[in-house]
């Protein structure tokens, strides 16, 4: 009784065994395409295995491993090919350590970078790896993107990040000290109401609230 139950047993799982071996062992399931827009020198070593073995995880983690890749998304397309979308970190500020270029983003992290005009340059002494990311450096990042915006005729020549602020160089002999911790905008806002009043070799201090110091 107990052979004729099992018997029955491996015929009804056997047709489930045979396709399950159909789907992962046959070619025609095995991945020959890979679109991407770039990085794809990265994703050669996926090509030949089976779609369905392929983990979606593990390609994402795989690719934000890598400092200058911000996010992956990564899709399926039976029976034969995977879609990778990969957004690269968009380096505003540059700096120079160690005969290598560094680029920082919006996030304050820092990656490897290959600036055609580094400009504005960045002085920044602290130590760091590869796609670390620094509070400090994304908020260098805001006080340059506010000031391009609300005074794009103006130069920036260097931005210097240090503990007790963002000092922004300008081509006119100015240096406007921001606080790394405040409100950008804020500050932004108290600069633009005395900014032409203020003599060429001036420091405008605007770490100290309402109170803005011109020296």
């Amino acid at each position: 009784m107990f052979k004729r139950k099992f018997l029955i047993f491996l015929l009804k799982i056997s047709p489930f065994f045979l396709l399950s071996a159909l789907f992962l062992l046959h070619p025609f399931f095995r991945i020959k395409t890979i679109k991407t827009e770039n990085f794809s020198s990265l994703l050669k070593k996926y090509k030949g295995r089976n779609i369905f073995l392929t983990s979606v995880k593990e390609i994402r983690k795989d690719l934000k491993s890598i400092p200058e890749i911000k996010e992956v998304k990564v899709s399926k397309k039976f029976p034969s090919t995977l879609e990778v979308h990969i957004e690269k970190r968009h380096p505003f500020l540059f700096f120079r350590r160690n005969k290598t270029w560094w680029g920082v983003d919006e996030e304050g992290v820092v990656f490897p970078s290959h600036p055609s005009s580094p400009s504005p340059l960045v002085i920044w002494k602290k130590d760091f790896s590869a796609g670390e990311k620094f509070s400090e450096l994304s908020n260098g990042v805001k006080v340059f993107r506010e000031f391009r915006h609300h005074f794009p005729q103006w130069e920036i020549r260097s931005l210097e990040i240090k503990e007790t602020g963002i000092f922004l160089h300008t081509n006119r002999g100015i240096t406007i000290i921001f606080s790394g911790e405040g409100n950008v905008p804020q500050q932004m806002a108290r600069l633009k109401k005395i900014i032409d009043k203020v003599r060429p070799l001036s420091r405008i201090d605007l770490r100290f609230g309402e109170e803005v110091i011109i020296k």
